[in-house]
C-alpha cells in the first residue's frame, strides 16, 4: 500500500547501506533561535538530492541527516506532497520534481551574466551547431550551470541550467577554481573531496593544482573523459571590471562526434567570445 512505502525489507536496507554512498550533513548549529529545525532538516534533504545528483530512500535519507526512519519519512512524504519530489513505486526511491527544475531556471536566469553572454553564446552555437555550449559561475563552494545552449547535432547531454558539477573533473569547473586564494581551494577540497567519475578523474591534489596552474598560464581548461566516458570539452573565462574570473564558456562534445582535435581547432573562437563578454561586461556594470 502507498502508506507502507516508508517500510523497507531487511535485505533492501542491506542493499542501500552498501550501494549507496552517504553524504553526512552538516553539525547544526543550535545558536540562532530563529531556525525552524524541521524545516532546515528539510533543506538539508533537499541538499543530499543535489549532491548525490540521484533518487534517494528513506534509509539513506536517515543516515545522512543523522535521524529516525519516521522523520526521514515524513520529511520525504511532505516533500512530495509539496510537489518537490516525486516516488518511484518500483524502486521505493525518491527524485527531484520538475517543480525544482523550473526553480532552478528561474534562479539561473536571474543571474546578470547570463543575460549578457547569451548572445556570444548563440553566435558561437550558429557558427558552430554540433557544440554543447554552458556558461559556468561559481557561488559559495559550488560550480553551477547558469545557462546553455545544446547542440543540435550531437546525443543530448545530462546537464541542465542550475545544475552542479564537479569543479575538479570539468573543464568549467578548473576555470572557476583556477585563481581562488590557496585557502578557499583547500576548504574545497577538505570538504567535497576529489571524487573520481572515470580512469582520467584527477583524485590527487598535487596534481589538480599543477592543472590549475597551467589554466592560468594558457587562460583555457581541458577535460578529457575526467567526468565522463568519451566526453571532453574546454573552458575560458569570463573576466569583470577588477579582472577576476566571474565566469567560464564551456564548450563540449562526445569524441565520436566531435573530437580532442576538434575541440583544440576551435580555442581561438572560444577565447574570442570570452573576450567579447568580458569586455560587454565591464563596459555594462
Amino acid at each position: 500500500m502507498r502508506g507502507q512505502t516508508h517500510v523497507l525489507s531487511a535485505k533492501s536496507k542491506r542493499v542501500a547501506e552498501k550501494t549507496a554512498p552517504i553524504v553526512k550533513a552538516k553539525p547544526e548549529s543550535r545558536d540562532d533561535k530563529y531556525i525552524i529545525r524541521a524545516a532546515q532538516k528539510a533543506l538539508e534533504a533537499l541538499d543530499l538530492f543535489t549532491v548525490k545528483n540521484s533518487s534517494i530512500c528513506v534509509t539513506e535519507l536517515q543516515q545522512a541527516l543523522g535521524i529516525n526512519s519516521n522523520m526521514a519519512f515524513r520529511i520525504l512524504y511532505t516533500l512530495e506532497k509539496a510537489r518537490y519530489i516525486v516516488l518511484n513505486p518500483e524502486t521505493n526511491k525518491y527524485h527531484l520534481s520538475l517543480k525544482v527544475f523550473a526553480m532552478g531556471r528561474v534562479a539561473a536566469a536571474s543571474i546578470a551574466i547570463t543575460k549578457i553572454a547569451l548572445p556570444y553564446m548563440k553566435l558561437l552555437s550558429a557558427e558552430n551547431p554540433k557544440l554543447n555550449i554552458s556558461i559556468l559561475v561559481y557561488e559559495n563552494g559550488e560550480t553551477i550551470i547558469a545557462d546553455r545552449i545544446p547542440s543540435s547535432w550531437l546525443p543530448k547531454l545530462h546537464t541542465h541550467p542550475g545544475r552542479i558539477v564537479p569543479f575538479h573533473a570539468t573543464a568549467g569547473g578548473k576555470v572557476l577554481a583556477s585563481e581562488l586564494p590557496a585557502e578557499e581551494l583547500e576548504r574545497m577540497v577538505a570538504e567535497k573531496g576529489l571524487e573520481s567519475f572515470t580512469d582520467h578523474t584527477i583524485t590527487d591534489f598535487e596534481t589538480l593544482k599543477k592543472e590549475l596552474a597551467r589554466v592560468r598560464v594558457d587562460h583555457i581548461a581541458r577535460e578529457h573523459e575526467e567526468h565522463a566516458s568519451n566526453l571532453n570539452a574546454i573552458a575560458s573565462p569570463i573576466r569583470g571590471r577588477n579582472d577576476k574570473i566571474i565566469a567560464a564558456i564551456c564548450i563540449s562534445g562526445f569524441d565520436n562526434y566531435l573530437s580532442v582535435a576538434d575541440l583544440e581547432q576551435m580555442v581561438g573562437s572560444l577565447m574570442n567570445t570570452t573576450h567579447q563578454i568580458s569586455e560587454a561586461v565591464r563596459f555594462m556594470r
